[in-house]
């Protein structure tokens, strides 16, 4: 029965389990990992949701996937996910931990259950990924809403810093006009 649930909550991303919640699988992308360097390959997150009287959910999916897994009735298939929920619910209460097949155990805490999910294996490594910069190559980019390359860009820098190198050229032109006027105050006395 396991191997039909785990199956179910790979299919379905969620798995409900009548009395006691529902465990939801949720995929995380691929990111990148700025200080190591690194991508790291997709995770799956495992949450689990206590029922309440708000939250209540459909057992009929998932009768009906293990019906036809079994190639039975939807009778025969709804017996055996409450005898398994049942069994489960019934360990719970005595306090012992429930595994859930490879995803992580189930167990009691102060009238609660908790999930505990395990360290799932995607089967792919973290991939290196450093920064490549080739001088002189020229490649398109986006600066603001206008799509440009690196070259105009440099261009346009190169522009721009040549037209402000001459800063000291205004001050050094009102210094002289003032001593000029100084020196022309002086000598009409």
């Amino acid at each position: 029965m396991n191997a039909l649930l785990n199956e179910f909550l790979l299919s379905h991303q969620e798995l409900p389990l009548d009395g006691v919640g529902v465990l939801r699988a949720a995929s995380q992308p691929a990111q990148y990992d700025v200080a190591e360097r690194a991508f790291v390959p997709p995770t799956a997150a495992l949450s689990f949701e206590q029922l309440t009287a708000d939250n209540a959910v459909s057992m009929q999916p998932l009768v009906r996937f293990v019906a036809q897994q079994l190639q039975s009735t939807e009778e025969d298939a709804f017996e055996k996910v409450m005898l398994w929920q049942n069994e489960t619910a019934q360990q719970l209460q005595q306090g012992d931990a429930v595994a859930i097949g490879a995803f992580g155990t189930l167990h009691q805490q102060d009238n609660h259950v908790v999930f505990l999910p395990a360290t799932l294996q995607t089967g792919f490594e973290s991939i290196a990924a450093e920064r490549v910069i080739r001088e002189g190559a020229v490649h398109q980019m986006v600066v603001g809403d206008v799509e440009t390359t690196n070259t105009e860009m440099e261009a346009f820098y190169d522009q721009h810093e040549k037209a402000t190198d001459r800063w000291w050229l205004l001050p050094m032109i009102v210094a002289a006009l003032a001593i000029a006027l100084i020196i022309w105050g002086k000598f009409l006395r």
